[in-house]
């Protein structure tokens, strides 16, 4: 066989693959979108659909240009804003039906742009990894069921940004990356300081470890780490009087269970509860910190390079124009933010490892993966530079909450870099095989979902509204975390397992 031969092979078995990544990503969408149970709250729309999209993508110019929106959801306009002069140019009535359409079309679009994207990057990696990056990202619960069921938000879209953002960065494309974090502000919040993060320094795998500090020196700044978040933690969580009971007399027939009743043992338990969910968290969000030295002898390099300037460049073009778009209407601050702070102390603490589990939910397996090799990972993070740094800091403070959809246009990042640090030793035939059988069962694509009873009984905690909710950390009732810990508890340990077996990994 000739060398030419050999290449011309290689090409067409490359290909091949590739369209099988296509045709498997986009036939699972079709199939969701035909005939599996989509929401009925609202017309079809949900609630940010019905309360947000639909008015933007009926009346655009009304009610964006004459009305006025928020802070929050200007930075939302984009997907609307194309299913409204969609319909206007193809003449087409916006309807609740018309609209929905409208945006399974477009979130469709989005998924062909982020398999192309996936393409675009898998070549990094070997046939087996490309396996697993594959179904962490198009193999779960939010691209499988959570896109189809609720077609009217703009998740669809920032997932989509996120994945062409990344191969954009891997690939050095900084034109792209530009255009794709200006476009990408205006359809997710967070998306700008992900663009930023992203365009602060080129991609560089080879890139070496940072020198480390001096050990006493990392010592004393885990402890007052530890020591401030605990204390703040549970000084929101826990009501100003439980903290005189233990002052009083009554600390011992609290806690001493010979003299207390059942119920201030379940009271007790819980604030047990509150102090371990604190402790994971903090554990955690150690290895985020960067370390100083490297900080500091980094940051006269930023300075120097242009991509700075694009980066400033690129935010004051975004926040420039949302602020004066938000003074003209003389509109209110967006209140989501501070909601998301407080939702986000509630929700992390109120189960021991709810974030952990409902992201796993969520997102599938590779999250377990990414809390075996969480020190790795938050490593690799810090050889992309500071600027990656930064977004690692981000994107862990809203991992502390179990709301998985902050982390929507940040997943194919975190995704990427879990699969390149995995030992190429343990992605065996087997490993594949389990972690494509616990994506398909993350997938959740025998379990109807129903919540058509919600309207009514506005309860989020019972069947069946919990076949949607549970998949949702916020609103994941007490049995659901239990089964599905369960569950995760399982798979976690076959993988860690595997793993181990084939390669003495350095745990987190």
């Amino acid at each position: 066989m000739t060398e030419h031969t050999k290449t011309s092979h290689c090409g067409r078995w490359r290909v091949a693959i590739m369209s099988c990544w296509i045709m498997l990503g986009m036939s699972g969408y079709v199939a969701s979108v035909l005939w599996h149970d989509k929401i009925s709250i609202n017309e079809g729309m949900g609630w940010d659909g019905y309360s947000a999209y639909k008015p933007m993508a009926q009346r655009f110019e009304e009610k964006v240009f004459q009305e006025g929106v928020n802070a929050y959801y200007i930075k939302r306009i984009l997907p609307p804003a194309i299913v409204y002069y969609s319909l206007r140019v193809l003449s087409v009535e916006p309807t609740p039906e018309n609209i929905i359409t409208s945006f399974e079309v477009l979130n469709g679009f989005a998924l062909f742009v982020s398999l192309l994207a996936f393409i675009g990057l898998s070549h990094r990696f070997s046939l087996r990894k490309q396996w697993v990056l594959f179904f962490s990202l198009f193999v779960n619960f939010q691209a499988a069921r959570f896109f189809a069921y609720y077609p009217v938000l703009t998740d669809h879209m920032a997932f989509a940004c996120g994945m062409v953002a990344l191969w954009a960065y891997v690939t050095n494309r900084v034109m792209i990356l530009v255009a794709v974090t200006l476009a990408g502000s205006f359809v997710w919040p967070t998306f700008l300081f992900v663009g930023m993060g992203l365009l602060a320094r080129p991609y560089d795998p080879l890139t070496s470890p940072p020198t480390g500090e001096p050990d006493r020196f990392k010592r004393s700044k885990i402890l007052i780490v530890f020591t401030l978040a605990l204390l703040t933690v549970v000084m929101i969580s826990i009501p100003n009087d439980r903290w005189l009971k233990l002052t009083t007399s009554e600390w011992k027939s609290t806690f001493w269970p010979g003299t207390s009743n059942i119920k201030a043992v379940a009271r007790e338990f819980a604030h047990f509860k509150v102090f371990a969910g604190a402790a994971i968290i903090t554990a955690m969000l150690f290895p985020v910190i960067p370390r100083l030295s490297a900080v500091a002898g980094e940051l006269p390099g930023y300075f120097r390079s242009r991509r700075i300037l694009l980066v400033l460049v690129v935010a004051l073009v975004v926040q420039g124009s949302v602020t004066l778009y938000v003074s003209h209407f003389h509109r209110e601050a967006s209140t989501i933010p501070e909601m998301v702070i407080i939702n986000t102390i509630n929700q992390s603490i109120k189960n021991i490892g709810v974030s952990q589990l409902a992201h796993a939910v969520f997102y599938g397996p590779l999250v377990l993966l990414c809390v075996v090799y969480w020190k790795s990972l938050c490593d690799e993070f810090h050889r992309q530079g500071t600027a990656m740094s930064c977004l690692l800091i981000m994107t862990a403070l809203l991992a502390v909450g179990s709301e998985s959809r902050l982390l929507t246009c940040v997943w194919p990042i975190m995704a990427f870099l879990c699969v390149k640090i995995i030992p190429e030793s343990i992605v065996t035939q087997g490993f594949g095989i389990a972690f494509g059988v616990f994506s398909l069962v993350s997938t959740k694509i025998w379990f109807p979902m129903s919540v058509a009873e919600l309207e009514l009984t506005n309860r989020t905690d019972i069947f069946p509204q919990q076949s949607y909710f549970m998949n949702h950390g916020p609103w994941m009732s007490e049995y659901s975390y239990l089964v599905q810990l369960s569950f995760a508890l399982i798979f976690g340990i076959i993988l860690w397992v595997m793993s181990h077996r084939r390669f003495n990994c350095q745990l987190p």
